[in-house]
C-alpha cells in the first residue's frame, strides 16, 4: 500500500508540476499581451476622438466666425445700429440682413443681435428662445471679447458671440450665432473603443479649480462625485507614458481609463472601460487554465493509481506467495492472468511449490527419494533461470545490474550491444560514454546508475551514448531503480536503457519539416490567408501583406472590404463582405480563379488579384475553416492588354501585306488565311479556312503541296520553294517560305507560310530565255562591253563573224581591238558619241585572225544601271561585205537596221521606264492609302479623347457653385471643344493636310455662343472669312485665338444689359500674309488697358499663340467697342509649341 501511494504520488507530481509551471508562464505572457492590446485599442479610440473633436470644434469656430464677421460687416457698413433716429425701418433692415446671412449658410440654426443689456434686437429664427441668451455666460463673455465659441451640452448646440462696434470702436451690441452640434456628439458617443460598458467623457475644471465637472450632460446622481484635479492630472500623465491607469469608478467597479487634453477649448477627454469587459480575455484565460489544471490532476491521479496497481499487484501476490512458501504452506497455488508479464514467473513458482511439496513428502520416506527430489528441483531451477535469461536476452531494452562494489553483475545482449558491458566490467568503465544533449560528458554523480545506488529512482532521463570505438552516438532513455534488501538497504541498482535514436530522428525531421513549411509559406510569391469558421484570421503570410498592403486585422469580417479596399474588377464597385473569398471558403465553398481589385491607402495605384479558395476539414470531414491563395495579376492584366494590342497590330500587318500568309494544322487544313491570300485563291476566307489543299486545287497541284508540307513536318526545317496553283483557269507561281508552327510546349502544331507571287518574274525569265535563244541563233554579232571597254559576253554569231572558234578567245579584249588600225580613231570617236548620246553607229574594216578583213556595220548602245550610273554598252556587229557589192540593197538594209536598232533601244528604255513607274506608283498609292487611314484614325481618336475631356469638365462643373471656378471650367471646356472641332473637320476632310478654315470658324463661333447660352437675338454674330485652307499647325492657334477673343466679348462686352454684335473676319493681305480680326460693339475695355501685362490666362494665351503664328497683335479700343487684329504669316520651316 505504501508503494502504491508513493509511486502514484511520484507520477502525479511529475505530470502536474511541469504543466502548472507552463500554465503560469503562458498566463503571464498572455496577460501582458492582452493588456497591451487593450491599451492600444483604448488609445486608438481616445486619440481618434480627441483629434476629431478638436477638428470639429475648430471647423465650427471658423465657420461661425466667418458668418459672424460677414454679418457684422454688413451691419457696421449700413450704420443701422448707430443711427440716432433708429426706428422700425432700421430694425427691419437689421432683421433682413440677419435672415439673409442665415439663409446663406443653412448649417446655422439662428443669428441673434442683442444690445449690451441682453435685449434682442433681431433674430433669424423666432422659434428659438433668443430672449434667454442675454442671461447666459456666453453673452457676458462676448460683450468685450472677440469671437467667443462655446457649447450648450444640454441643448447640443454651438454658440459663437462677437461684439459689434461703432465707428469709434465702442462695443454697442453683440451678435450671436447658434448651430447644431449633432456631429460633435456623434463623435463623442461613438461606441468604438470603450465597448458596451465603457464611455467617453468630456471634462473641464470646475469653478473652484479643485474638481472636474462633466460637460456632456450626465446627471451627477449617477456618478456621486466629480474627479479631482490631481486624479485627472495623474490619468493624463499615465496616458502620456503609455500605461493603462486602474482606478475605482464611482460605483466601485474596477475600470481602465485613458485621458487626453484638448487644449483649445480647455477640455479633457476621458475614455474608460470596465475591467470585466476590457480584460475579459485574461479572466477567461485564468478560468480556462484552472479548469485545465483540475482536469489534468484528476486524470493524473486516476492514471497513477491504475498504473501502480498494474505494477504492484502481481508483485504483492508473489511476495505473499513467497512468504507462504517460507512458512511452509506449500498447498497454495498462484492464479495469474496468462497475459500478465508475471505469468511465467507465477507458473514457475507453482511448479516450485509442487516440487517442494513432493520433496517434503518424499523426505519423510527415504533419503534417496529426497535426493531425487532435490535433483528435480535443481533442474527446475535451471529451467527458471533459463527462462529469465531468455526474457532478458530477448528484450530490446538494455538491462544492466550492478552492486555497491562498482561491479556489473548482470547485463543482457542489448546492453552489451549498446555499451559493450560484460560481467567482469566495472560500472566506472562506462561512465565516460554518456554525454548530455550538448555532447558534454555527464558527471558520475548525475548518471542514472549512480543515482540509483544512492537510493534515487530515475525515470526517462535522455542522454547521448557515445561509442568510443566507432565514434557513433545514439540517444537513449534511461530508467534506474535501486535494489533494496528486506531492510531497505541498497544492495545494487538496475538500469534499463531504451534506444530512442529513431524517435529523435523523427522529431528532428518533423521540426525541419515544420521549419521548411514555414519558410515555404513566408517565401511564397502568392498570398496565403487562413481563417477559422468564425472569421478569425489565423495565418497571414508576408506575400499576402505585401500584395494587400495591409496586414492581418482583428476587425469583424464585414469591415474587411473597407480595411483592405476590395472592389470588383471595374475598380469602383465595393466587394460585398459576405461574398469575400475567405468567408466563402470558411463556409465550405471551393472557388477558382476569382478576380478582384485591391486599392487602399497603402496601395494607392491598386492591384488586380486572382484568388482561389478551399475549405479546411479535419480527418472526420468536419469544417474547420478555409484558406485562400491569391497572386498579383496586375502585370498579367497589363500584359494581356499589351498582347491584345500586339495581336491587333499583327492582324493589321498580316491584312495589309500583299503576300499570302496562311496557317495549316498538322492534318493540312487551313486555319488562317489573310485577305491577300483570299484574293489570290479567288474565294472568301470563310470558304478557305477549314478546307484541305485537295478541296481547293487539282489533284496534281494538291499532291505537290501536301508533299512539301510533309517534308517540313518531318525534318522540322524552314524551307523556301517555288509552288504553282491554278485559280480561275490561270496558273500562278509563288515563292513560298514555310516553317513549323509550335505550341507553348514546343511541339509541332502545324505549318505557317508566306507566299510571294512571282508570276511576273517567271514570265520575265521566260521572255528573257526566249531573248537569249534569239541572241544565240541570230546571224548578227552581239557583244556586251563592260564599263572598262572590254568584251564581257559575246554570242556565237559575234565569234563566227570575227573568225574565232571560242568566245573565250575574245572575252577580255578591248572591243576596238579587232578594228583595222587606220579606223581605230573612228571607233574611239564613235565610243565618245555613244557615251554622250547613248548610241553610236559606224562602219569599219575588221581584221580576222587569219588577216582577212570584212566590212562591218558596228552599233554601240549605252546601258545604265537602275541607279542611273553607266553600266557598259552593247556592240552589234553585222557583216556588210555583200551589201557593199549591192549599193542599193545596202542602203535599204542600212536604213532598216538603223531603224530596228533604234526601236530596240527605245523599246528597252521604254520598258524599263514603264516598269519603274508602275512600281513607284504602286508603292506610292499603298503608302498614301496607309497614311490617309492612319491620319484619319489619329484625328478620330484625338477628337474622341477631347470630347471625353470636355464631358468630364462638364460633369465636374455641375458640382461647382462658385462662379469664378465655374467660369474657369467653362473656358477650359471651350478650348478643348475648339480643338475637338478641328480634329473632327480633319477626320471628315478629303485633304488631311489642309482644312477649310471658313467652315471651321463658323462652327467654332456657333459652339462658343451655345456654351455661354447666348441668344443670337441678344448678341448677333457675323463671320467673314475668305476661301482659305490652313494646315493643322496654323488652324489650331487660329481656332484657340478666336475661341478666347469671342469668349471674352460674350463675357465682358455685353454684361451691362445692352445687346450687340460680334464680328469675326479672316482675309489675305497684299503681302502674302493674313489678317484676323475679332470686333465687338460692346462697352469696350478700360482706358490705359495693357493686354500684354494682364493676369488673364485667356489674353496671355492669345499673345503666345500670336507669336506661334509669327504674327503681331494690336488692340483697338474706343466708343465702338473692342477690336483685336492679328497680322500673321505662318512659319513653314519649323514647328512651334505653345507655352502656358
Amino acid at each position: 500500500m505504501k508503494m502504491n501511494v508513493k509511486l502514484a504520488a511520484l507520477i502525479v507530481a511529475v505530470a502536474i508540476l511541469p504543466l502548472a509551471l507552463s500554465n503560469i508562464i503562458v498566463y503571464s505572457f498572455i496577460e501582458q499581451a492582452v493588456k497591451d492590446v487593450a491599451h492600444e485599442y483604448l488609445e486608438l479610440a481616445a486619440i481618434s476622438r480627441r483629434d476629431r473633436l478638436a477638428s470639429e470644434f475648430q471647423h465650427n469656430h471658423d465657420r461661425l466666425a466667418l458668418v459672424a464677421s460677414r454679418t457684422a460687416l454688413r451691419l457696421h457698413c449700413g450704420k443701422y445700429l448707430t443711427d440716432p433716429d433708429a426706428n422700425s425701418g432700421s430694425v427691419d433692415r437689421i432683421r433682413k440682413i440677419v435672415r439673409d446671412a442665415n439663409a446663406a449658410l443653412t448649417a446655422v440654426d439662428a443669428i441673434v443681435v442683442l444690445d449690451r443689456d441682453g435685449s434682442v434686437i433681431a433674430t433669424s429664427n423666432p422659434e428659438l428662445p433668443a430672449a434667454e441668451l442675454g442671461s447666459t455666460d456666453f453673452f457676458a463673455d462676448s460683450r468685450d471679447r472677440y469671437q467667443v465659441t462655446g457649447m450648450d451640452f444640454s441643448q447640443k448646440r454651438w454658440y459663437l458671440g462677437a461684439p459689434l462696434q461703432d465707428d469709434d470702436g465702442h462695443n454697442i451690441a453683440v451678435i450671436m450665432l447658434i448651430a447644431d452640434a449633432a456631429d460633435f456628439f456623434r463623435i463623442l458617443e461613438n461606441p468604438f473603443g470603450p465597448g458596451k460598458t465603457g464611455e467617453a467623457l468630456l471634462l473641464t475644471p470646475a469653478d473652484d479649480n479643485t474638481h472636474y465637472r462633466y460637460l456632456n450632460g450626465r446627471p451627477a446622481a449617477i456618478h456621486g462625485r466629480n474627479l479631482t484635479v490631481g486624479e485627472v492630472q495623474q490619468l493624463t500623465a499615465a496616458t502620456a507614458n503609455g500605461r493603462l491607469s486602474y482606478t475605482v469608478d464611482y460605483s466601485d467597479a474596477k475600470v481602465v481609463a485613458l485621458a487626453y487634453p484638448i487644449p483649445k477649448p480647455d477640455w479633457t477627454l476621458l475614455v474608460k472601460g470596465n475591467t470585466s469587459e476590457v480584460l475579459a480575455d485574461i479572466i477567461n484565460l485564468r478560468r480556462s487554465l484552472i479548469l485545465i489544471m483540475m482536469a489534468t490532476s484528476v486524470i493524473a491521479v486516476i492514471f497513477a493509481l491504475g498504473f501502480t496497481r498494474t505494477i504492484t499487484w502481481p508483485i504483492g501476490i508473489l511476495t505473499r506467495f513467497a512468504r507462504d512458501i517460507r512458512e511452509g504452506r506449500l498447498d497454495k497455488r498462484l492464479d495469474l492472468s496468462p497475459t500478465s508479464e508475471f505469468a511465467t514467473l507465477g507458473n514457475t513458482f507453482n511448479d516450485m511449490t509442487l516440487a517442494l511439496r513432493q520433496t517434503r513428502d518424499e523426505l519423510e520416506h527415504k533419503v534417496a527419494e529426497r535426493t531425487a527430489a532435490l535433483d528435480q528441483s535443481n533442474i527446475t531451477l535451471e529451467k527458471q533461470t533459463q527462462i529469465l535469461q531468455s526474457i532478458l536476452n530477448n528484450m530490446g531494452d538494455a538491462v544492466i545490474v550492478s552492486n555497491t562494489k562498482d561491479q556489473l553483475i548482470l547485463s543482457n545482449p542489448a546492453a552489451e550491444s549498446m555499451i559493450g558491458a560484460a560481467h567482469e566490467h566495472t560500472t566506472s568503465a562506462i561512465y565516460g560514454n554518456f554525454l548530455d544533449e550538448n555532447r558534454r560528458p555527464v558527471s558520475v554523480d548525475d548518471l542514472p546508475i549512480t543515482r540509483a545506488l544512492k537510493g534515487e529512482s530515475v525515470d526517462e532521463q535522455e542522454l547521448v551514448l557515445h561509442d568510443p570505438d566507432s565514434g557513433d552516438d545514439r540517444f537513449v532513455s534511461i530508467n534506474a531503480r535501486p535494489m533494496l534488501d528486506a531492510d531497505n538497504n541498497v544492495q545494487g541498482s538496475v538500469m534499463v536503457m531504451r534506444d530512442i535514436s529513431r524517435r529523435k530522428l523523427v522529431e528532428s525531421k518533423l521540426a525541419e519539416t515544420n521549419q521548411m513549411l514555414e519558410s515555404i509559406i513566408n517565401s511564397m510569391s502568392e498570398g496565403l490567408v487562413v481563417a477559422d469558421v468564425d472569421g478569425n484570421l489565423i495565418l497571414f503570410n508576408a506575400a499576402a501583406e505585401r500584395i494587400l498592403g495591409v496586414g492581418p486585422t482583428d476587425a469583424a469580417p464585414h469591415e474587411w472590404p473597407e480595411i483592405y479596399g476590395v472592389f470588383e474588377t471595374d475598380t469602383v464597385t465595393p466587394w460585398p463582405s459576405s461574398e469575400l473569398s475567405i468567408l466563402r471558403a470558411s463556409r465550405g465553398e471551393s472557388l477558382d480563379n476569382l478576380e478582384m481589385f485591391i486599392r487602399n491607402s497603402f496601395t494607392p495605384d491598386g492591384a488586380f488579384i486572382n484568388v482561389s479558395g478551399r475549405p479546411l476539414r479535419d480527418s472526420n470531414g468536419e469544417l474547420r475553416g478555409g484558406l485562400v491563395v491569391f497572386r498579383d495579376v496586375t502585370e498579367a492584366k497589363h500584359a494581356q492588354e499589351e498582347l491584345r494590342d500586339n495581336n491587333n497590330l499583327l492582324v493589321s500587318i498580316v491584312e495589309s501585306t500583299e503576300d499570302t500568309i496562311f496557317v495549316k494544322n498538322n492534318s493540312g487544313h487551313y486555319v488562317l488565311m489573310n485577305s491577300a491570300g483570299a484574293r489570290v485563291y479567288g474565294r472568301p476566307r470563310a470558304e478557305i479556312e477549314g478546307q484541305h489543299d485537295e478541296d481547293l486545287f487539282p489533284p496534281e497541284i494538291a499532291r505537290q503541296l501536301i508533299e512539301n508540307d510533309r517534308a517540313i513536318l518531318t525534318d522540322g526545317n524552314t524551307r523556301t520553294t517555288e509552288e504553282s496553283i491554278v485559280t480561275d483557269g490561270q496558273t500562278q507561281h509563288f515563292l513560298s517560305t514555310k516553317g513549323i508552327l509550335r505550341d507553348k510546349d514546343g511541339n509541332a502544331a502545324g505549318i505557317v507560310g508566306i507566299s510571294h507571287n512571282i508570276t511576273p518574274r517567271i514570265e520575265a525569265e521566260a521572255a528573257l530565255h526566249v531573248l537569249r535563244l534569239a541572241l544565240e541563233n541570230t546571224l548578227e554579232g552581239i557583244a556586251h562591253v563592260n564599263r572598262d571597254g572590254c568584251l564581257h559576253t559575246v554570242n556565237p554569231a559575234y565569234v563566227e563573224i570575227h573568225g574565232y572558234k571560242q568566245p573565250d578567245e575574245m572575252i577580255g579584249c578591248e572591243w576596238q581591238h579587232f578594228i583595222s588600225p587606220p579606223q581605230a580613231e573612228q571607233a574611239i570617236t564613235a565610243y565618245q558619241q555613244m557615251m554622250n548620246d547613248g548610241k553610236a553607229e559606224f562602219e569599219a574594216l575588221v581584221t580576222r585572225p587569219d588577216n582577212t578583213t570584212f566590212h562591218a556595220q558596228i552599233t554601240l548602245v549605252k546601258t545604265q544601271a537602275k541607279n542611273g550610273e553607266f553600266d557598259g554598252s552593247y556592240c552589234f556587229v553585222k557583216d556588210i561585205s555583200e551589201r557593199k557589192n549591192a549599193e542599193d540593197v545596202r542602203l535599204r538594209d542600212r536604213e532598216w537596221e538603223a531603224r530596228t536598232s533604234q526601236l530596240e533601244s527605245d523599246n528597252i528604255k521604254l520598258q524599263t521606264e514603264v516598269d519603274e513607274r508602275l512600281r513607284v506608283e504602286a508603292a506610292l498609292r499603298s503608302t498614301v492609302r496607309q497614311k490617309d487611314t492612319l491620319l484619319r484614325e489619329i484625328h478620330h481618336r484625338v477628337k474622341n479623347n477631347l470630347q471625353v475631356i470636355s464631358s468630364m469638365l462638364s460633369l465636374q462643373s455641375a458640382n461647382i457653385e462658385e462662379e469664378s471656378v465655374l467660369q474657369l471650367f467653362r473656358e477650359s471646356r471651350n478650348r478643348v471643344r475648339s480643338l475637338a472641332l478641328l480634329h473632327e473637320r480633319l477626320m471628315s476632310a478629303e485633304d488631311l493636310e489642309k482644312i477649310d478654315i471658313n467652315d471651321y470658324i463658323h462652327s467654332l463661333v456657333a459652339n462658343v455662343f451655345r456654351s455661354y447660352g447666348m441668344s443670337t437675338e441678344y448678341v448677333s454674330t457675323k463671320v467673314d472669312v475668305d476661301d482659305i485652307r490652313f494646315d493643322v499647325d496654323t488652324a489650331i492657334p487660329c481656332g484657340l485665338i478666336i475661341n478666347e477673343l469671342v469668349s471674352n466679348s460674350l463675357k465682358h462686352a455685353f454684361n451691362d444689359g445692352h445687346g450687340g454684335c460680334v464680328n469675326v473676319s479672316l482675309h489675305r493681305d497684299a503681302h502674302g500674309g493674313y489678317e484676323l480680326a475679332v470686333h465687338d460693339n460692346g462697352k469696350g475695355l478700360p482706358e490705359n488697358f495693357d493686354f500684354r501685362k494682364t493676369e488673364s490666362v485667356g489674353l496671355q494665351l492669345v499673345v503666345a499663340l500670336t507669336q506661334q503664328l509669327n504674327g503681331e497683335i494690336s488692340l483697338g479700343n474706343g466708343t465702338t467697342g473692342t477690336k483685336f487684329q492679328i497680322d500673321f504669316r505662318p512659319r513653314t520651316d519649323e514647328t512651334h509649341e505653345i507655352s502656358t
